[in-house]
């Protein structure tokens, strides 16, 4: 079972990968690279 906040930050990264560029440069860009690299890997998305 994998955390929630695992979870959280695939969910989190899927949705600013939908919102483009315009929103990923106004968050910093280590924190953009904090949450692409806190993903689970196995997790799947349902939309």
């Amino acid at each position: 079972m994998e955390d929630n906040f695992n979870i959280m930050y695939n969910e989190v990264y899927y949705f600013l990968q939908i919102l483009g560029d315009k929103y990923i440069n106004k968050i910093p860009k280590d924190l953009y690279n904090f949450i692409k690299n806190q993903q689970v890997s196995e997790y799947k998305l349902k939309v």
